[in-house]
């Protein structure tokens, strides 16, 4: 009987996805040549039904650790993180740009921060983004602070 555990497994270890893939092939009941023919796709269907059902079965039990996971979410604590940027776009003459980001940093493990804010400023705008970010310290006390807008060494 398969479990959610060799599910997610690929080789005898966890993997943190699954990938299954179950492919059909019967005979139309009016190209059934004999009775043992019939007999043998009859089992193979009883079969495959019953493969269905257990997998039914399996997504249920996945369906209850989404649930836990998404109560995981609910509950979690969690950080807020003002953050600016300088980023460079390499494939279009190399602009620059300035991204204001404010962050929800969830408590869990694998959980990605939630953007709540996100603001993009072009490389002239570079004042007014810094204006705006200074405006965001202050409507966000005590909140964790990421200034990342220096020139990179591959830029000198």
């Amino acid at each position: 009987m398969r479990t959610l555990e060799n599910l997610f497994s690929r080789y005898g270890s966890p993997s943190p996805e699954m990938n299954e893939t179950k492919h059909f092939y019967f005979t139309r009941a009016d190209h059934v040549k004999s009775l043992s023919h019939v007999q043998s796709e009859d089992k193979k269907a009883v079969n495959t039904i019953n493969d269905l059902l257990e997998f039914v079965e399996i997504l249920k039990e996945y369906r209850k650790t989404l649930y836990d996971r998404a109560q995981e979410f609910l509950t979690a604590g969690y950080a807020m993180q003002l953050k600016i940027t300088r980023d460079i776009d390499c494939w279009n003459g190399n602009k620059k740009f300035y991204v204001i980001e404010v962050l929800k940093i969830i408590d869990l493990k694998n959980a990605e921060p939630v953007s709540v804010l996100k603001e993009t400023y072009e490389g002239r705008e570079r004042h007014i983004a810094l204006k705006r970010f200074e405006q965001l310290k202050k409507l966000f006390p005590n909140i964790e602070i990421i200034k990342d807008i220096e020139k990179r060494s591959y830029e000198k």
